[in-house]
């Protein structure tokens, strides 16, 4: 595999380790490239807890929430995170695996390492979310909770807007990294990225049915 972390595909600044947080967002080849060569498996777990930490407060929720329940909240929101830390290492795997079948020539590690790192824009999902929690408190978590105010709605409307852009974002450097590690191109590597929740979903639909017709 020294063959593929010996060729960047675009140019881009002087990476760093103390400016990978910058680098990746636009130079993504570069900062991949620097990664596996000189961070391999470095900060893949604290990524991994972040992103699942972010999943967990962006989709806990409870339509009975209430005050009360607050410890029972952050039980959850701290199991969420750790389910969701697992979770990542086996997208990781499944990742690999089906790409595999594409003709794949990258390593496991490399895979892992790419998809932690990829998880950047998705994590800064966090700053959008922190004064919400600020501003409202465990009501961010309420399904019930009334906004009676049009501006604040507009605001938390353009937020959901931003973060589903580094969401976005985070899908493509993911892709971007696969192109790397498996030298693909981009139509083989969105196939890669997206075929493991294809799998996942095709299980979900077959155990379901064979639950419906053994009940």
């Amino acid at each position: 595999m020294d063959n593929i972390l010996d060729v960047v595909e675009e140019p881009g600044p002087d990476i760093r380790e103390s400016n990978l947080l910058q680098t990746i967002w636009f130079y993504p080849a570069a900062t991949f490239k620097f990664v596996l060569k000189h961070l391999p498996n470095k900060y893949v777990n604290l990524l991994f807890l972040l992103g699942a930490f972010v999943n967990s407060l962006s989709r806990t929720g409870s339509a009975t929430y209430n005050r009360s329940g607050s410890i029972y909240l952050i039980f959850q929101i701290l199991s969420a995170t750790l389910i969701g830390w697992g979770i990542y290492y086996i997208l990781a795997w499944a990742t690999h695996q089906t790409g595999k079948w594409l003709g794949a020539k990258g390593q496991l590690w490399q895979v892992r390492n790419v998809l932690a790192w990829s998880l950047i824009p998705a994590i800064c999902v966090l700053l959008l979310i922190i004064p919400q929690l600020i501003f409202l408190g465990f009501d961010y978590f309420s399904s019930e909770m009334e906004i009676e105010s049009l501006t604040f709605s507009a605001v938390l409307i353009g937020i959901s807007i931003v973060g589903a852009i580094l969401m976005i974002w985070s899908v493509v450097l993911f892709v971007r990294g696969i192109m790397l590690v498996h030298e693909f191109g981009a139509g083989r590597a969105v196939i890669n990225v997206l075929l493991p929740y294809f799998l996942i979903m095709c299980i979900a639909l077959i155990i379901g049915a064979l639950f419906l017709t053994f009940r």
